[in-house]
């Protein structure tokens, strides 16, 4: 996993030395494939249970036809009915995703620096509150 990530780090840095359209194209995969990643290592953290969450998630995504629908799982899985079968070990990091960051801390930059740059786009946004959590950025792509 860390070889597929500095992969991708070391495409999006070669890439700013070719042109605009190709550093932006890269950043999207990027984006992308850290969302997949991400999804897929908590879908497969999570505990059996007898109403089968994880099948159920697996299976919207191999039928997933774009982003968003990793972005909602993602969601289900942080905060949904999945959630309460994730393992004690990945509690530490469902809270990274869900408290509630003040300026500062760097999931709260992360998701403002999102904000700004789909406001020079002149994408909509919502209003930006005092505090962010983490999965913010990830809602943005659908």
């Amino acid at each position: 996993m860390q070889v597929f990530i500095k992969q991708i780090l070391t495409k999006v840095n070669n890439s700013k030395s070719e042109s605009d359209f190709t550093f932006f194209f890269n950043l999207l995969v990027a984006g992308e494939a850290l969302t997949k990643l991400i999804v897929l290592i908590v879908t497969a953290s999570l505990k059996k249970d007898k109403d089968r969450h994880q099948y159920r998630i697996l299976h919207g995504l191999v039928r997933a036809s774009g982003i968003g629908e990793w972005s909602r799982s993602l969601e289900d899985l942080l905060t949904g009915t999945a959630s309460q079968y994730l393992p004690d070990a990945m509690r530490k990091h469902q809270a990274e995703f869900t408290k509630k960051c003040l300026d500062g801390e760097w999931q709260y930059k992360a998701v403002k620096e999102l904000y700004s740059a789909m406001s020079y786009f002149k994408l909509p946004t919502d209003s930006k509150p005092a505090k962010l959590d983490l999965k913010a950025w990830f809602k943005r792509v659908y």
